[in-house]
């Protein structure tokens, strides 16, 4: 289930709307390039380093019960020249430090304030730079709302078996995907996603997320605000020390 949960936050797929549109009277672009075009805008190869502070307030409720309702800061320092990512969680009771550095993780023990390395811990990808292209499915089709909004639907490939088929809302003339949704094997929908931009020092950045996610047994929602984010700017090596 968490799993299954896991895909729902970080997947990225888009809500329909059943109105009549006249006929498009000229090719679409493809899809592949529609989706490609988005991700080449948040591409990270010239962002040296960052600082990044994001709010997420999530709600979690089972089995028909009242919501229970989180609210957790987490601050990121990441560096290029040297691979180093520094993580720090804090819901308000405990807060929990990790370093990522050499390629080993270290977790900051809070009552001895010393790191301790994780055994078996693989080198954290800090500007994403493994994700793959974004048209890695098994069939795609788009269509076109206006001149620069596209719905484009995608099954199979990367998609985890579960989930029958997402669909992405996209602005081609920003290069923004701006709404996702996923529906599960049985017709369900278990993800609803929104997410806004904002440019940062010449780079496009994710600003603002509310989601909606659902299963049989449970419904979360989450609102994700950045509140610090700060590129290309001096971070000390002394930030990533684990002595």
């Amino acid at each position: 289930m968490k799993l299954k949960f896991l895909f729902y936050v970080m997947a990225v797929p888009a809500l329909f709307f059943f109105t009549f549109r006249p006929p498009i009277l000229y090719a679409s672009p493809n899809a592949n390039d529609l989706l490609n075009a988005c991700q080449q805008a948040l591409q990270t190869s010239n962002i040296q380093t960052q600082h990044l502070t994001y709010r997420m307030t999530t709600g979690i409720s089972q089995g028909g019960q009242a919501p229970t309702t989180t609210v957790q800061t987490i601050e990121i320092f990441k560096k290029r020249s040297t691979g180093a990512v520094k993580m720090t969680m804090d819901n308000g009771y405990s807060s929990q430090t990790v370093i990522s550095q050499g390629g080993h993780m270290y977790v900051l023990n809070s009552s001895t304030g010393k790191y301790t390395p994780v055994k078996g811990s693989a080198p954290l990808d800090p500007f994403q730079e493994s994700l793959q292209t974004l048209n890695n499915f098994d069939s795609t089709t788009v269509n076109q709302v206006d001149n620069t909004t596209y719905e484009i639907t995608v099954m199979g490939g990367k998609l985890p078996k579960f989930v029958d088929h997402a669909m992405i809302r996209l602005d081609s003339s920003a290069n923004e995907i701006t709404h996702v949704e996923g529906v599960d094997t049985k017709g369900s929908q278990v993800l609803n996603m929104d997410l806004t931009y904002k440019k940062v020092s010449g780079f496009l950045q994710v600003q603002h997320v509310d989601s909606q996610v659902s299963s049989k047994n449970m419904s979360m929602t989450s609102t994700m605000d950045v509140v610090t984010n700060e590129i290309n700017a001096n971070i000390n090596d002394s930030v990533f020390s684990v002595q």
